[in-house]
């Protein structure tokens, strides 16, 4: 069975039979746009049952659209950092490769992000929390994140849990209609 991954390998030739066949699969869209728009559900109906982590994908941008409360974090590094930090985490890799596969990278995640948002990769105005991990080191960011993270969710829990002028006991971990609070987190990497 083909990984998701593979839908955003170039195509291989096929046969007129063939492609009606990738058409109808897909109700008429590209390959890669129904796994977008098929991750995307799947990306929010996780969101309504539990907090999670969502690592690229447009997640700050479907979890938007689709009213979801999340904290989405931009997390970025000067250029001739991110080359040495790619070196040091895979093995064989000299700096003209790591140069050359981080602006590949770049590259593609800018035209993902901007082909199926219409916003820009990388701008401030599109998250919650840009950060450039070179200020405060990897733990230094993880500790800032997580500070964050505490205040929103404390925010959160108090838009989501008004006192209670009755003094009726409720669950904390509710909030008005019964429901868990949830939030997601949107790291952009």
């Amino acid at each position: 069975s083909a990984s998701p991954a593979s839908a955003f390998l170039p195509g291989k030739k096929m046969t007129l039979k063939q492609r009606f066949r990738e058409f109808s699969r897909y109700h008429g869209l590209p390959k890669r746009d129904a796994v977008f728009f098929n991750q995307s559900d799947l990306l929010c109906e996780m969101a309504k049952k539990e907090d999670f982590i969502i690592m690229g994908r447009c997640g700050n941008a479907i979890m938007t659209n689709n009213r979801i409360p999340h904290v989405s974090i931009y997390l970025s590094a000067p250029f001739e950092q991110r080359v040495q930090r790619a070196i040091e985490v895979n093995s064989g890799l000299d700096e003209k490769k790591a140069r050359k596969m981080l602006h590949r990278m770049d590259r593609k995640h800018a035209h993902y992000y901007n082909f199926y948002t219409g916003g820009d990769w990388g701008n401030a105005n599109n998250y919650d929390l840009c950060l450039n991990t070179a200020s405060y080191g990897i733990d230094g960011t993880v500790d800032f994140i997580l500070k964050m993270l505490d205040i929103f969710s404390k925010k959160l829990h108090s838009l989501a849990n008004p006192p209670d002028k009755t003094k009726s006991k409720k669950n904390p971990a509710t909030n008005t209609a019964g429901h868990k609070t949830l939030f997601s987190i949107i790291l952009m990497l």
